[in-house]
C-alpha cells in the first residue's frame, strides 16, 4: 500500500491525486486538483507518489522584521533600523497590518 499523498507545496491544497499521463497513457503523475502543479512522468502510481512526497517543502515567511527592515530601507530611510525607532515601528506596524490582511482575505 502506498503512503498518502501530502498537500500541494504550492497552493497548500490537500486535494492531491495521481492519474495516468494524458500524454503517453501509460505512465503517472500526481497532481494538485487545486492550482494544477504535478510531477514529471512516473513508471507507476507509486513512483509519482514518492516524487509528489519527495518535493522540497516551502521555505518560511521572512518575519515581520525582516520585511520591516527591507521597507525601512526601500524608503529611503536614513539611519538604523532599531525596533522602537518611531521610523522603525512605522515600518513594522505596516507589515503587521498587511500580514493581518492576508490572513483575513485567506478566510
Amino acid at each position: 500500500m502506498s503512503e498518502p499523498l501530502k498537500p500541494c507545496p504550492f497552493c497548500g491544497h490537500a486535494d492531491v491525486r495521481t492519474m495516468p499521463d494524458l500524454e503517453s497513457g501509460l505512465c503517472v503523475v500526481a497532481w494538485c486538483k487545486e492550482c494544477g502543479a504535478r510531477t514529471y512522468t512516473q513508471p507507476d502510481e507509486e513512483s509519482a507518489i514518492a516524487a509528489w512526497n519527495a518535493r522540497a517543502v516551502p521555505p518560511a515567511p521572512p518575519s515581520d522584521e525582516a520585511v520591516a527592515r527591507a521597507l525601512f530601507k526601500a524608503r529611503g530611510r536614513h539611519g538604523e533600523f532599531f525596533v522602537g525607532g518611531p521610523a522603525s515601528n512605522e515600518c513594522l506596524d505596516d507589515v503587521r497590518a498587511v500580514r493581518a490582511a492576508e490572513r483575513e482575505a485567506a478566510r
